[in-house]
């Protein structure tokens, strides 16, 4: 019974604060927290796809994880504010926002559009520019691009 349990466990590569660390999979959130040194005041975030809405936060737990090569993971501190760049400036954002609010802090002209930066080959994110609720990570990237741009028109 033994030889199948170590059968079931394998070990994969996965990203804790942009360092490669080696896990067996499953493992349990104490142990993910252990391997990525995360601070005591600091949550771990499991990193989904673009498509999906919120990265979810890792347990510090011992319930278990089925982890998948190539996963990544990051900390944040447990604070409500973050630091994020808008147009190449580093400001300040809580953490639960709205797209009104970055284009304010960020100081967007009223003809543009923020967008996301995503890494990989998805479409950067439009933000849209009412109430509706934002998660920010710290030093994510936003930038702003005029709203329309007609091809073979100079400004």
């Amino acid at each position: 019974m033994a030889d199948q349990v170590n059968e079931n466990r394998k070990e994969v590569t996965i990203t804790i604060d942009a360092m490669h660390h080696v896990s067996p999979t499953p493992t349990t959130g104490k142990a993910l927290y252990a391997l990525g040194g995360v601070q005591p005041e600091h949550t771990l975030y499991r990193e989904k796809p673009e498509s999906e809405r919120e990265d979810p936060p890792v347990p510090l737990d011992d319930s278990e994880i089925h982890l998948h090569e190539g996963e990544k993971f990051y900390s944040e501190p447990n604070g409500k504010k973050v630091e994020i760049i808008i147009d190449r400036k580093r400001v300040e954002s809580p953490k639960e926002t709205t797209g009104a609010a970055l284009y304010v802090l960020g100081e967007v002209p009223d003809n543009y559009i923020l967008y996301r930066e995503t890494s990989g080959p998805e479409e950067d994110q439009p933000i849209p520019n009412n109430t509706t609720t934002i998660r920010v990570r710290k030093d994510e990237k936003f930038y702003s691009s005029l709203g329309q741009v007609t091809p073979g028109v100079s400004l």
